[in-house]
C-alpha cells in the first residue's frame, strides 16, 4: 500500500513564491510513515514544508523510476533522505537518517554510507504502479487546489512546468 497525504498552508502570508507553494506532506508505505501531518488548528503555530518542491522532486523520480533501479531523494527540510529501490513491479522505499555523500543533489543514484531508520530486511515494497498511480492523482489534485488560487506571474510559470511533468509521467 502506497498513500501520500498533503494539506496547502491556509496562511496567505505563509508562502515564499506564490499561493500554495508551502504546506505539509506526508507518504505512507505499508507501515511506515514519512513526513508529519499537523492538525489545521495548530498550523499557525508550526512551521511548514516547501509543498511544491516535494511535488515536483517525487514527480520526477517517478518519471526517473521507469528507466532506472535507484534513486535517493534528498529531504530538503532535513538532513535525511528517501531510497528508491525498483525490482521488477515492486519498489522498496526507505528513509535514510544520514549518509556521507559527497553530492548534495536533490535526486541522485547511489548512497555511500546510509544509516536507515528502520532495519533495510522491513516490509518496506509496494507496487510501483501503485506509487505511481497515487502521485498522479494526488499532484492532479494539488495543482486544482493552488490553480485556484490568485497566482503571481512566478506561480502561474510553476504550475505549467509541474503540469508538463505530470502530464509526462502519465504518458509513461
Amino acid at each position: 500500500m502506497f498513500e501520500m497525504r498533503y494539506r496547502v498552508a491556509k496562511s496567505k502570508g505563509d508562502y515564499i513564491d506564490f499561493l500554495g507553494d508551502k504546506g505539509y506532506y506526508q507518504m505512507i508505505y505499508n507501515r511506515n510513515v514519512y513526513g508529519v501531518m499537523f492538525p489545521e488548528e495548530i498550523e499557525e503555530n508550526i512551521g511548514t514544508e516547501l509543498l511544491f518542491i516535494w511535488f515536483m522532486h517525487i514527480t520526477e523520480v517517478a518519471i526517473e523510476l521507469h528507466s532506472k533501479t535507484y534513486l535517493v531523494l534528498s529531504d530538503h527540510d532535513s538532513p535525511g533522505s528517501l531510497e528508491f529501490e525498483k525490482k521488477g513491479d515492486t519498489l522498496d522505499i526507505r528513509e535514510v537518517l544520514s549518509d556521507e555523500s559527497s553530492s548534495k543533489k536533490i535526486i541522485e543514484d547511489k548512497l555511500y554510507k546510509p544509516i536507515y531508520r528502520i532495519p533495510k530486511d522491513s516490509n518496506t515494497s509496494v507496487l510501483f504502479q501503485d506509487f505511481k498511480q497515487e502521485i498522479i492523482e494526488k499532484c492532479t489534485s494539488y495543482l486544482k487546489d493552488i490553480s485556484k488560487l490568485e497566482q503571481n506571474d512566478y506561480g502561474k510559470a510553476q504550475i505549467a512546468n509541474l503540469e508538463e511533468k505530470l502530464k509526462y509521467l502519465k504518458s509513461l
